[in-house]
């Protein structure tokens, strides 16, 4: 399941990703609409995080908000349920621009949990998450087993001990 807030992007994970399922919508805490902030039509640049957006184009001066369109969203939950028969995949990677904890937050993981864990600690404006995601993803049962320049990946706990992983710092 690919979920891509940007409308000028779904075309091409349709045409690319045909066998999968692509949501033109947004992941939030809860259902709703937000702003999102266009940067330019096609980048990661482009976000529903206000401060993000304002951040980069101050200290990118070249750059500017070229437009701000509500966009639907809808919670993690809702997109397991409806189109993913209520269970989680394996792999959850999760990349929304400063709403990464929020959603993390809001999710029971009723519906089950993934084995791994994919979410960005850097986002817009250098906010580095590392240790409230850890913390937060700890008390849910997960293990942080290595950091990428912008990213913690986790172990479901019980997994990593099976496996004989060992949790890294964030």
């Amino acid at each position: 399941i690919n979920v891509e807030a940007n409308p000028n992007l779904i075309t091409l994970f349709q045409q690319q990703r045909p066998e999968d399922i692509n949501l033109n919508v947004g992941v939030a805490p809860e259902r709703g609409t937000f702003d999102f902030y266009f940067i330019d039509d096609w980048s990661g640049r482009n976000t529903f995080n206000r401060e993000a957006a304002e951040g980069f184009v101050r200290e990118n001066p070249e750059f500017q908000i070229q437009k701000i369109e509500p966009i639907a969203v809808v919670t993690l939950e809702e997109i397991i349920r409806e189109h993913s028969g209520g269970r989680f995949p394996d792999l959850l990677t999760l990349d929304v621009e400063g709403l990464d904890i929020a959603i993390l937050r809001a999710m029971t993981f009723d519906q089950g949990k993934p084995t791994i864990i994919c979410v960005e600690a850097l986002s817009g404006g250098g906010t580095d998450s590392s240790v409230p995601l850890t913390s937060l993803l700890g008390d849910r049962g997960y293990l942080l087993y290595v950091r990428t320049v912008g990213n913690l990946i986790f172990i479901r706990r019980d997994i990593a001990e099976k496996l004989g992983v060992v949790a890294t710092r964030a």
